[in-house]
Parts: C-alpha cells; structure tokens; sequence
C-alpha cells in the first residue's frame, strides 16, 4: 500500500504510528491536502524525535533488545537466532535503520511550523520525558 496516495471514504478515520519520519516535508503536506480533499480524519502518532536521549534509546533496544529478545518472537525461528547472534545482519539492519529514522524524525516544533498554515491540524504533545509522542490530528474540512 502506498501510504502517499489516500484514497478515502468521507468519514473515515485512518492512523499511523511512527512512520511520518519517513515522508519529506512535501510528501507531507500533500498527504495532508489528500486527506482533506477525502475529508478523512486522520491521527499520526510519532514517537521519535532528533537528540541524543532519542538516540541512546534506539540504539539500545535494537541491539541489547534484539539480542535478548530475539528467542522470544513468534513463530520461532532458528534462522532468526543465526542471523542475530552469530552473523549479526538483523543487528546491523535494524539498528542502522532506527538511527537513520532518530535523524530523519522532527520536533514537536518542527511539525507545528510544517502544518501551521493548515487549518484543521492539531499538533500536540503527549507522554512524558522518557516516553515523548508527539500527535497529529487532522480532521475533515
């Protein structure tokens, strides 16, 4: 499914979690405009942001993480603990990818600049200092 091209029914509601960091800015806004002429509502929900602390987070869980945790994801595979612990592809893959992502993300500011000339966008900040999400409500015109 390409995520760029919303093809929605008035009236629905769509989502997505922690992957407008992926888009551009432009592909962004056109997202957005694509919603509106929908007249979907949508909420995105990011929970990446640039800094360090972000960073740090990242690069743990997707190595410490992968290494404990790798046993335990379902449906097992010997494959997976091969490719984990003694050839570490999945190591290197994922974690080059959260790094890239922690650069690619933006602020809570950012977004609230990126989507203030919009009407009907709400940018809003939510969870704590260890867990920041940042919200991105956009409701029919």
């Amino acid at each position: 499914v390409d995520a760029r091209a919303v093809i929605g029914k008035t009236g629905a509601c769509y989502t997505m979690f922690n992957a407008l960091h992926h888009f551009s800015d432009t592909e962004k806004l056109n997202l957005l405009l694509d919603m509106r002429k929908s007249r979907v509502t949508a909420y995105i929900a990011e929970i990446l942001q640039p800094g360090l602390f972000c960073l740090i987070k990242v690069v743990l869980m997707t190595t410490v993480g992968q290494l404990f945790l790798a046993p335990f994801v379902k449906p097992f595979s010997w494959k997976r603990l091969f490719f984990t612990w003694i050839i570490p592809v999945n190591l290197i893959t994922v974690t080059w990818d959260g790094v890239v992502s922690v650069l690619k993300s933006r602020t809570y500011k950012q977004y609230q600049l990126l989507f203030a000339g919009e009407k009907n966008v709400h940018v809003k900040r939510m969870g704590s200092f260890l867990a920041p999400v940042i919200v991105i409500e956009i409701n029919p015109a």
